[in-house]
């Protein structure tokens, strides 16, 4: 999704090239690490419309959304589908490195006790949110059968005009990188969330 809205937003009439576009891209709000700046602080100085891909809980989005006009757009996945991402996500991930099996870190999902945050409850805290005007629940399975109406759809919500020939090329591009992605993570040893 990130790739799709890093597209469109070229589109988007406060969009203004600079020489560093990737400015306006912002991997992670919750990730901090050694020596780079603070995060929070680095989207806040980021130029409109600006692009950030995350996993903190609505609260934290709550007051931007419900009374400054931050647009979400949210991905949920299939239950099952997730639990096997953050299965092969602690696999491979070098600060977890979990070396058990699905079925121990399933136990270990269930009694609460990964490092990381509950991603069910999270799906489940925004699922919530759908109803809200400034929140898009887009399912990575619709993304999978017909990723053209699910970047209408998003272009809809964004308020960015599209025509035919921009669809089929934001399509093209995404479903070359989106192929990539999937022969990479179909191998045990790497895997992308």
């Amino acid at each position: 999704m990130a790739e799709v809205l890093c597209k469109l937003r070229k589109s988007h009439k406060a969009y203004r090239p600079t020489s560093s576009d990737e400015s306006r891209i912002f991997r992670y709000a919750e990730v901090r690490l050694p020596g780079m700046p603070n995060p929070i602080m680095t989207i806040k100085g980021m130029p409109d419309p600006r692009v950030m891909k995350s996993h903190l809980d609505y609260e934290f989005y709550q007051e931007k959304i419900e009374k400054e006009g931050l647009k979400a757009v949210v991905v949920l996945r299939e239950p099952k589908d997730v639990l096997t991402s953050y299965y092969y996500f602690y696999r491979t991930m070098p600060q977890i490195n979990f070396p058990g099996d699905f079925n121990q870190f399933f136990e270990l999902f269930k009694s609460n006790s990964l490092v990381l945050r509950n991603i069910l409850e999270w799906s489940a805290e925004w699922w919530t949110k759908r109803h809200l005007p400034n929140v898009l629940v887009v399912k990575y399975e619709e993304m999978k059968k017909d990723l053209a109406r699910v970047v209408r759809r998003v272009a809809d919500f964004l308020e960015i005009p599209v025509n035919e020939v921009m669809i089929d090329d934001i399509v093209k591009q995404c479903h070359s990188t989106f192929s990539h992605r999937r022969a990479r993570t179909h191998s045990p040893s790497s895997l992308a969330l």
